[in-house]
C-alpha cells in the first residue's frame, strides 16, 4: 500500500507525501522494536527500506 500511495503521488502530491511520511513512521517503528528487542544484528534491515523514502521525502520538499 505504501508503495502504491508513493506511486499514485507521482499525480498527486499530496497523497505521495502522505504516504511517504506512513513509510517512515512505519520503518522508524520497526528500528525501536528491533532496539527494543535487542535485536541489533537485524535493525540494519528496517534501516535499509528507511532511508531511501526519508531521502525522497526530503528531496521531494527540498524541488
Amino acid at each position: 500500500a505504501g508503495a502504491a500511495g508513493l506511486l499514485v503521488g507521482l499525480a498527486v502530491p499530496a497523497l505521495g507525501v502522505a504516504a511517504a511520511i506512513g513509510l517512515i513512521l512505519y520503518f522508524l517503528g520497526a528500528v525501536i522494536t528491533c532496539l527494543r528487542a535487542r535485536s541489533y544484528k537485524t535493525v540494519a534491515f528496517p534501516l535499509l527500506y528507511l532511508a531511501p523514502v526519508a531521502v525522497t521525502l526530503g528531496l521531494g520538499f527540498a524541488a
